[in-house]
């Protein structure tokens, strides 16, 4: 067979076609892949533009300006394209909070995770009664945002508890010091006051309950009936006041 000139030239042209194949993969978005393997997930790259899932260069960028790279904002759920505030804190008792247990312990909560380096002791973190220091130990959540302050014993009653976070030279996960004061700006000091409940004892008064078990009791017999059921013999006491204001429930869980 003998090709005309026309013929030829479309058969040089399907020749010269470079021929590309994809492979297709359907990937469920709850286990996303990490293509450009920078450890940004694509799901998340996609979503924030102008993230790239084929860049890798672009985790190590800082899109918002906030001095937290694009991969630490992934790691920790904040947004790559938004300015992120400082880290701030919230306490627990509440600064100014009246009738606090005196069993209470003070804790202190990070807006951010603090840096694995920051070190909370109680030389940044510590209670004070009439300016003296009040022991105790801090125990820091694994998740590096929750800080909490044990006593060693039991706070003074009807007493003004002065609580003190020194926040120069915490750094949290982006390398930031924190704001401790509120005021936002980095570092400065935290001061929690509270007062404990008051154990004066008010005359011609008494305090009484019922105590019951925490689950019901299933009468049986097919009725679907269900009962509480009184707990004897449990103690009852005032915090601080444990040896002189204390009762035990009778076979009714009286006091």
């Amino acid at each position: 067979m003998v090709l005309g000139q026309e013929s030829s030239g479309q058969l040089q042209g399907i020749q010269s076609t470079q021929l590309s194949f994809y492979c297709v993969q359907r990937v469920d978005i709850t286990n996303p892949l990490d293509t450009d393997i920078d450890g940004i997930d694509d799901l998340f790259e996609l979503l924030n533009n102008p993230l790239n899932p084929l860049n890798a260069g672009d985790a190590a960028q800082d899109f918002d300006g906030d001095s937290i790279t694009n991969l630490l904002e992934y790691q920790y759920g904040t947004d790559p394209n938004t300015l992120d505030p400082l880290t701030t804190i919230e306490t627990s008792p509440l600064h100014g909070e009246e009738g606090a247990a005196i069993s209470r312990e003070t804790v202190i909560y990070f807006s951010y995770p603090l840096s694995q380096t920051a070190v909370i002791d109680t030389n940044v973190f510590f209670a004070e009664f009439v300016d003296q220091p009040i022991p105790g130990r801090i125990h820091m959540d694994p998740n590096r945002k929750v800080a909490t302050l044990f006593y060693s014993n039991s706070l003074p009653a009807s007493a003004r508890i002065r609580v003190a976070l020194m926040g120069d030279g915490i750094e949290d996960f982006a390398g930031r010091e924190i704001d401790a004061d509120g005021d936002g700006t980095p570092g400065g000091n935290a001061i929690i006051d509270f007062d404990t409940l008051s154990l004066t004892a008010i005359s011609n008064t008494i305090i009484c309950g019922r105590i019951f078990a925490s689950e019901l009791k299933d009468l049986g017999g097919g009725t679907n009936q269900f009962v509480n059921v009184p707990l004897e013999g449990v103690t009852i006491t005032v915090d601080g006041m444990e040896s002189t204001m204390r009762a035990v429930t009778d076979a009714f869980g009286d006091w």
